[in-house]
């Protein structure tokens, strides 16, 4: 917002940022300077695949199992590309892939996000 021009020809004395926090007690306000919550990428992982019958999953590409081994990796990296001395959380929101017991789905979607501090880590992730 400020790269588009909202603060242009204006006097700031001060910001303020409100957020509701999910280990704070209803109705009372805190106040801290400096950086209180993280920067979030969001994420959506569209996968497509070829489906089939349950009876032959040998001529699909089963990506619920594709996305069962991304749910893995992305939960890895962070313990293989993130110095632990860095605060960044990577969450899975929502998965889905498929509509019915004997049918292999030929598309699922992963949805999620990640949030850090530093502007070089999440340029890394």
């Amino acid at each position: 917002m400020i790269d588009d021009g909202l603060l242009q020809n204006r006097i700031v004395d001060a910001a303020f940022r409100i957020l509701i926090m999910p280990d704070q007690q209803a109705g009372t306000l805190s106040v801290h300077k400096g950086t209180v919550s993280q920067a979030m990428d969001t994420y959506i992982v569209n996968i497509q695949g070829n489906g089939g019958h349950s009876s032959q999953p040998h001529k699909t590409i089963d990506v619920n199992m594709i996305m069962a081994q991304i749910y893995t990796s992305l939960n890895l990296l962070m313990t293989r590309e993130v110095d632990s001395s860095q605060s960044v959380t990577l969450s899975i929101g929502a998965m889905g892939g498929g509509t019915a017991t004997n049918i292999i789905s030929d598309k699922a979607t992963l949805q999620g996000n990640m949030r850090s501090y530093h502007q070089e880590t999440r340029d890394h992730l």
